[in-house]
């Protein structure tokens, strides 16, 4: 059926481009205007871009940068912070390296 009504699939493609910008934009790395069809870029998502950051990372920055009750983190929230990015998900910690990070902690 959608194949005779659109054959050309200018029309999934225009879906999948504003479901597309929608995520991107609850996300705030850009700003989608669903009147006009216009897209802005925002600092967020041009970070993002130029660091390889994955929009899952920039959405639990930001579900965590809710959150935080205290306008000034502190090292270890913002470690923490870091440590929830996608990107470092398939990152194994070495029994090694678990000495050296008890090292690291602070003692009261």
């Amino acid at each position: 059926d959608r194949q005779l009504s659109d054959p050309t699939l200018k029309g999934k493609c225009r879906e999948l481009i504003i479901d597309a910008a929608k995520l991107l934009d609850s996300r705030r790395m850009l700003r989608y205007e669903p009147e006009s069809g216009n897209l802005g870029k925002t600092n967020l998502g041009r970070v993002a871009s130029h660091y390889y950051i994955a929009g899952d990372s920039v959405e639990t920055f930001n579900e965590m940068l809710q959150d935080t009750t205290s306008r000034n983190p502190n090292v270890s929230s913002v470690f923490h912070l870091v440590c929830c990015a996608t990107e470092f998900e398939n990152v194994k910690v070495r029994p090694d390296d678990l000495d050296e990070m008890d090292g690291l902690l602070v003692k009261p």
